[in-house]
Formats: structure tokens, C-alpha cells, sequence
């Protein structure tokens, strides 16, 4: 016989090997539940193969198993579900919602979430294992506060709602988006938040920060993927920063507020280089800082269309660049692009280094609400002028070797005190 006959017979026997294998798996299947009367279950292990089903009335009291990493549950039953339940390694599909009310999930393993909701009570509150998270617009509800000592991988759309309660990452926990992920992390404080330990795949991958306070334990850079505040967000951390390196968008919504805390620090350092990054999407949308520091590379930022707020004692950084159109830019000369600062009573916004460019057009595009608010241009520092600032009730300090930059016909309004040498030079309005 000729070598090829043989290879030829031997592929065919080994598909007919295969062909009998996967029949043999689903002959082996097992249903548990019925349609017509509630079946309180023992512990059930189901065999290996992918057409494994819990439906109806099943109630899965005692928990069950997935034999190994070829074993697909489909759940579609009424009840819930108590006691361990066992994936190794094995995928447990949702056709319906399934509500976890005590016991343990051992992983790893597979939950295709798809549309559906995966509702932990407070009992489960810590998963110390790993587990890989599939949906398309699923949900993850946490009922008690929780730890994660292991990573949550998400594919596809996963939302994951604390309903008002901790998520703590603790020091081995993490939050891996694949690539083409989106992960919104919803009504929750999320604890000890450090390096790269929420992060995405590549640029492909977003995250959504809604109604969330934010726990620094560690300086956390951003590295890839798109960022998104919605509603409420706030940032905290004693003297910690956070690094927004991506070159894809970081916006916050209309109607929304990303406030930085005491000594937070936020930095706008796009790989890209690129000044747009940081996107309000309309003029409801606000940054907040308190007693905060954001700060920028020399080449620089241009903040649009969104809304400002100090308080207490916050400063802007810029980097020294050799360009007049570097530094932190506010506006773009027209009316809708104007991005409004308000300066709370009491309150001091002070430009440590680098530039301020003023673009915006509207008078009331700038607010400082007492003659206690104030804006300090601190040594060696630049303030240009492409249209007329007006301080109205504040006031401005420079405080030596500064210089104001101003184009011809545009005006300081207000209180000025210069501390020491104030240079003045007319610049191009480009």
C-alpha cells in the first residue's frame, strides 16, 4: 500500500474517532429540572460535553460541577442557586438570569454572561479565584461589599453594578478588558486601585467609570483603551496620581463630574502626543479639583466645551515647552469651544509651572466668586492672553519673573499683583 493510502486511512479513522467521541459527550449529557414541578437537586456533576442543561424548576440547592474544561452548562431554570459550584474550567452559559444566594464559586472557568444578569448575594464576598466574564450587555450584580484576589477577564459588554457597596481589588486583584471589551464598573467604591491592575488589551478596549469613587492605593498609569466618567465620579489618594498615557479618548459626559481629592494627582500624558484627548462633551460636563494638581506634558492641552471647578488650594502644571502654543490652553476662540473656570470663594488656582493660554470668548466664561478667590502665577511662569480675561471679584498674584503675553487689543481686567519683575510682550492671535 501505497504511503499516502495509509495517511489518508488514518485521517479518516481518527475523524471517525473524533465524530464518535463528541456523539459519545452529548449521549452522555445531562438534563436537571423540570417544566411541570420544582426538583430540589442533591450535588450534581455534569459530565463533559457541551449540551449539559438546568432548566425549568430545577433548584440547585446543594450546588453542582462542570467535570473539566469541556464541559458547557446552559442555564435556564427559575430558581436560584446555593452551595459550591464548581467550574473547573468548564463554561457555564446564562440563558436566563441566575441569582447566587450563598455558597461558593470555584473557578477558573467561563460565564457567558450574554444579556443577562449574574446577582451575587452578600455571602459571596470574596472570589479568590480567576474567572473569565462573556457577555453582550450582561450584568454583574454585587449585594454586599466584595473582595477580588484573582483577575475578572471581560469579553464583549459587562457591566458591573456595586449597587452602593466596596469592590476592593485588595493586592492580588485585577480587572483585565480584552481587546474590543467594554467594562462599565457602576455605583461602587473600588479600593485599592494600584499600577496597571484595572487595564485593557490594546486600544480596541473601554472602560466606564459611573457613579464611582476611586481608591488609590498606588500610582496607576493608563497605558491603552478609551476612558469614560459618567454621572458622579470622584478620584482619590493622598499625594497618588494617575496616568492617562493612552492615545484614545478620555471624556467626560454631559451631566457628569470627575472630581479629584485632596493631594490626587492627574496626568494628562498621552503617547500621542496628541492636545485633545481630554474631552468634556458638552458645557454640563465638569472637572473638579480639590486641593488637587493636574498636570500636563511641554507640549501640552487644549480644554474645550466643559466646565472647571477649584477649590481650596489646586494647581496646574505644565511642562516648559519652546513653543507659544504649548502649556494648558482653556477655549478655542470661538463661544462654543469656550471651557468655563469657576474659582470657589476662598480658593487659589495656582500655575506652578509652564503656560496658561486663554482662549475663551464669553466674560462669563470665568468666575471667581470672592475678593478671597484667586489665580497665582507662581516664578517664571507664563499667563498669554489671546482674548480679554476678566477676573471679576478675584484677583490675580504674579509672583515674580513672569511674563504676560497678550495679543493687541486684548486686556487683564482687575485686580493685578505683580511680587516681583513682570515682563509684558505682545503675541500673534494663531
Amino acid at each position: 500500500m501505497k504511503r499516502v493510502d495509509v495517511v489518508t486511512s488514518v485521517l479518516f479513522f481518527y475523524k471517525i474517532f473524533l465524530v464518535l467521541v463528541f456523539f459519545t459527550h452529548q449521549l452522555n449529557a445531562l438534563t436537571v429540572g423540570s417544566t411541570s414541578a420544582v426538583s430540589v437537586e442533591s450535588f450534581t456533576t455534569f459530565p463533559t460535553g457541551s449540551s449539559n442543561q438546568i432548566v425549568g424548576f430545577a433548584w440547585m440547592k446543594n450546588g453542582f460541577a462542570l467535570a473539566d474544561s469541556y464541559t458547557t452548562v446552559t442555564f435556564d431554570a427559575n430558581n436560584p442557586v446555593s452551595g459550591t459550584v464548581n467550574l473547573n474550567g468548564g463554561t457555564l452559559w446564562l440563558d436566563t438570569d441566575l441569582h447566587f444566594v450563598s455558597g461558593n464559586l470555584v473557578c477558573p472557568g467561563i460565564v457567558k454572561l450574554n444579556d443577562k444578569r449574574l446577582i451575587f448575594d452578600p455571602q459571596f464576598s470574596t472570589f479568590a479565584d480567576a474567572l473569565t466574564i462573556d457577555g453582550n450587555k450582561g450584568y454583574i450584580h454585587l449585594t454586599g461589599d466584595t473582595s477580588l484576589a484573582d483577575t475578572w477577564s471581560i469579553n464583549g459588554t459587562v457591566t458591573i453594578d456595586g449597587n452602593g457597596h466596596t469592590f476592593d481589588l485588595g493586592t492580588t486583584g485585577e480587572l483585565f478588558i480584552a481587546a474590543s471589551g467594554k467594562l462599565n464598573l457602576r455605583n461602587m467604591t473600588i479600593r485599592n486601585v494600584s499600577s496597571n491592575n484595572i487595564r485593557c488589551a490594546n486600544d480596541t478596549a473601554e472602560i466606564t467609570l459611573d457613579t464611582v469613587r476611586w481608591i488609590q492605593r498606588n500610582d496607576v498609569t493608563f497605558s491603552s483603551g478609551s476612558l469614560t466618567f459618567v454621572n458622579s465620579v470622584r478620584m482619590c489618594g493622598n499625594n497618588k496620581s494617575f496616568k492617562y498615557t493612552s492615545s484614545k479618548a478620555c471624556t467626560i459626559k454631559a451631566d457628569s463630574s470627575l472630581k479629584f481629592d485632596e493631594g490626587f494627582i492627574f496626568k494628562y500624558e498621552p503617547a500621542s502626543l496628541e492636545k485633545d484627548l481630554l474631552v468634556f462633551e458638552d458645557a454640563t460636563a465638569r472637572m473638579e479639583l480639590n486641593r488637587a494638581q493636574f498636570t500636563v506634558p511641554a507640549t501640552g492641552i487644549i480644554l474645550t466645551k466643559g466646565t472647571i471647578c477649584i477649590k481650596g488650594n489646586s494647581r496646574f502644571t505644565a511642562g516648559v515647552g519652546q513653543y507659544v502654543n504649548e502649556g494648558i490652553t482653556l477655549g478655542n476662540g470661538t463661544t462654543a469651544g469656550d471651557c468655563m473656570v469657576i474659582i470657589k470663594s476662598g480658593s487659589t488656582l495656582t500655575q506652578d509651572q509652564g503656560a496658561l493660554n486663554y482662549k475663551n470668548t464669553a466674560s462669563s466664561s470665568w468666575v471667581m466668586e470672592s475678593n478671597n478667590a484667586q489665580l497665582q502665577m507662581d516664578t517664571t511662569t507664563t499667563l498669554r492672553l489671546y482674548e480679554t480675561l476678566n477676573l471679576g471679584k478675584g484677583k490675580i498674584i504674579f509672583s515674580g519673573n513672569n511674563t504676560l503675553a497678550y495679543v493687541a487689543g486684548k486686556d487683564l481686567i482687575g485686580p493685578v499683583i505683580p511680587q516681583g519683575t513682570l515682563s509684558t510682550v505682545i503675541i500673534s492671535s494663531n
